[in-house]
């Protein structure tokens, strides 16, 4: 069985600026991510061939934490600096790839259940072997680790106060440009040919219709010529909670990080980051 120093589980903003900063440390680390990207809401999706990031387009950095994984990308011309505003050039999961390129990184693995131990605990994976670590560090949205921690009989109960607003991602091509639109927020419009290429968003409560279901009520209404759509479960925080929450689990080695603690930003997230490596692996 592999062992490491520590697992992060989560290969968004916190996680990879984690792994970043428990690498310089020495610490033998590795991320395991649910899904098939890196970035987490920062992602990316190609459509009739022109770049969309269907999550987190741009943000803005005020903290000082943020300032090194952001030069990195203006340096490899991934990211765009506008005074505190932050943009991609083109593709923003090019900069989150850059960022993990040289940390181990398994992706399609789900962390299913910790089995705890006195000196490491023995993680549970749906598509991955378990591991072993000594630390846990889970930076997914509050629902998700909670449904880990009570898989693994943890009274996780403070994570239901954290909240989140879902959103609806849908791209559409158009021999048109759109006038008025009263639900759907434009986040970018690309024109070329006599052809538009749009990315809206809708934010509502989480629907439990299927994307292909989304997508043909969608196009009933908009009459594309090509469509797409995407479903975020947990596109913003709506309410955060106590970061002394952060710690809960500490005992057991296992702390979490991510946007819910600190405000639904881009910040939140480092500085969520940040508390743990100040109070856990830093030299007090």
């Amino acid at each position: 069985m592999v062992k490491y120093d520590v697992v992060i589980i989560g290969a968004g903003p916190s996680g990879i600026f984690l792994a970043r900063k428990l690498v310089q440390l020495g610490k033998k680390i590795a991320i395991f991510e649910k899904s098939n990207n890196i970035g987490g809401r920062l992602a990316t999706r190609r459509f009739k061939n022109h770049t969309f990031n269907i999550g987190v387009n741009s943000f803005e950095s005020t903290v000082k934490e943020l300032n090194e994984m952001v030069q990195a990308g203006i340096e490899n011309e991934t990211l765009i600096r506008d005074g505190v505003r932050i943009s991609a050039k083109d593709s923003i999961t090019s900069w989150t790839k850059a960022l993990v390129e040289n940390i181990e990184v398994h992706k399609k693995s789900k962390l299913q259940k910790i089995e705890f131990g006195d000196n490491e605990n023995i993680l549970h994976f749906e598509g991955h072997d378990c591991v072993a670590t000594k630390d846990l560090i889970l930076t997914t949205p509050a629902p998700q680790a909670k449904e880990v921690f009570d898989s693994s009989g943890l009274d996780s109960n403070a994570l239901n106060k954290a909240t989140y607003k879902s959103s609806i991602i849908y791209m559409i091509e158009l021999d048109r440009k759109l006038e008025q639109l009263k639900e759907f927020h434009v986040i970018q419009h690309v024109e070329k040919d006599k052809l538009h290429f749009y990315l809206l968003e809708f934010e509502e409560n989480w629907n439990e219709k299927s994307k292909e279901e989304l997508r043909e009520e969608f196009d009933e209404s908009f009459k594309p010529i090509e469509s797409y759509v995407h479903k975020w479960k947990y596109a913003k925080v709506d309410k955060s909670i106590s970061s002394d929450h952060q710690f809960d689990f500490k005992s057991k080695s296992v702390y979490l990080a991510g946007d819910y603690f600190f405000g639904s930003d881009m910040d939140a997230s480092i500085l969520s980051a940040q508390n743990i490596l100040d109070n856990v692996y830093y030299p007090q």
